[in-house]
């Protein structure tokens, strides 16, 4: 595919749309990836940018559920690889198949993605991967590991209303993981 993973971030303005780059994403770990998308958004905003910054993307996220839609179909724009649309994240019924074999509805927190690629650079079977991929790490994400503020560029691991009060083994789990997520420690680490 391309040789630098060159992160594109959708950033709607009152006037428009605007895609500032994040290069070399791959590079940079959970909360490195937050502060660098929360200073272009910000730089963005206030037309800080420069002309450099809004080029050379590989790969863009783009999240139309901010305005509350379920999804969205984005295009990607050339020469990019593709482009992951988020759909709205919000509580929605679920079927939950329990221990006995029944099934009962519960609610739980939902969200959709869609993702749309250049079959010329991608194979369509390696991007279905990276979805399922997707998939299965947000499904498997501990809700003890802490809640990324993009817009302040933080890690907030012990506010976290799951996290609140842990104690013994819990707590001990909490800690382990912060440093993998970027934190460094088990308190809010401020951009």
């Amino acid at each position: 595919y391309k040789k630098d993973i060159n992160l594109g971030i959708a950033v709607a303005l009152d006037w428009g749309l605007i895609v500032p780059v994040l290069e070399h994403a791959d590079e940079k770990n959970l909360l490195g990836l937050a502060r660098g998308i929360a200073d272009l958004a910000n730089r963005a905003r206030a037309k800080q940018l420069k002309p450099d910054e809004v080029s050379g993307g590989t790969f863009t996220i783009t999240n139309p559920g901010v305005f509350g839609t379920l999804f969205g179909m984005p295009i990607i724009n050339q020469p990019q690889v593709a482009i992951l649309g988020i759909g709205s994240i919000e509580k929605r019924p679920h079927v939950v198949t329990l221990p006995d074999g029944t099934d009962t509805l519960a609610i739980r927190t939902k969200g959709m993605f869609t993702m749309a690629y250049d079959h010329r650079i991608v194979d369509g079977a390696d991007a279905d991967r990276f979805l399922a991929d997707l998939k299965a790490m947000l499904q498997s994400f501990p809700d003890t590991a802490g809640v990324l503020d993009i817009e302040r560029g933080q890690l907030a691991v012990e506010p976290h209303p799951v996290a609140h009060g842990l104690r013994g083994e819990g707590r001990a789990e909490l800690e382990r993981r912060a440093p993998a997520l970027g934190a460094g420690h088990a308190r809010a680490a401020q951009a």
